[in-house]
């Protein structure tokens, strides 16, 4: 008898670009807030040894502008890059009797956009590849999603989360759009949904 042993080369992959979509309607507040508080696991796993994933983390609203929620400022699917201290507005609703700009954000968050670093000519993402992040020294990405990741209840009550997905993926592929190479051509691309309600996505052109 004879045995022979092959060896197979496993390449695992550490890359990975994650999009949240995130609610930002009026009963959002205090899922915001558990999502910012809890932030800090996301990130241990993966920044954990075993793990050490290259990571860009991206952050859209689930508002499209539907004519029926009337006037409010939608993102349709472009990445919001700004501290929700710098959207501080954002936290109370369209009908102005609810504020939750201090669980959601201000007992969260203590970095402006200074304090981030964020410039007009930032990427709008936060990044961590082979170790290095798109942060100041001294500022982690958790610190960091902390500020960025709360969205306000000021949207649009008709969430399109799928529809918010939908364009900010073709806003990646669009040369001319802030957002174009998050989603890099070899990374896992994930995509997580932050929500309280049933897709009201539609077709704009109808």
């Amino acid at each position: 008898q004879q045995v022979v042993k092959d060896q197979i080369q496993l390449n695992v992959n550490k890359d990975v670009d994650i999009l949240f979509v995130i609610d930002n309607s009026g009963s959002m507040g205090e899922e915001q807030a558990i999502l910012a508080n809890n932030f800090g696991a996301f990130i241990t796993v993966l920044e954990d040894e075993e793990v050490k994933a290259n990571y860009r983390l991206g952050v859209t609203t689930t508002d499209n502008g539907n004519p029926w929620c009337g006037t409010t400022d939608p993102e349709a699917g472009s990445l919001v890059y700004s501290s929700c201290l710098n959207r501080i507005s954002t936290f109370t609703n369209q009908a102005g009797d609810t504020d939750v700009s201090q669980i959601a954000c201000q007992d969260i968050c203590a970095l402006d956009n200074s304090a981030l670093g964020i410039t007009a000519d930032s990427d709008p993402w936060l990044e961590n590849i082979e170790g290095t992040t798109n942060v100041p020294a001294g500022v982690t990405t958790t610190e960091a999603f902390q500020c960025l990741g709360p969205q306000g209840i000021d949207g649009c009550g008709f969430e399109s989360q799928l529809e918010s997905m939908n364009k900010s993926l073709i806003r990646f592929d669009t040369q001319a759009d802030p957002a174009y190479g998050f989603a890099r051509e070899q990374a896992i691309l994930a995509i997580v949904q932050v929500t309280d309600e049933a897709d009201c996505s539609y077709n704009n052109e109808w």
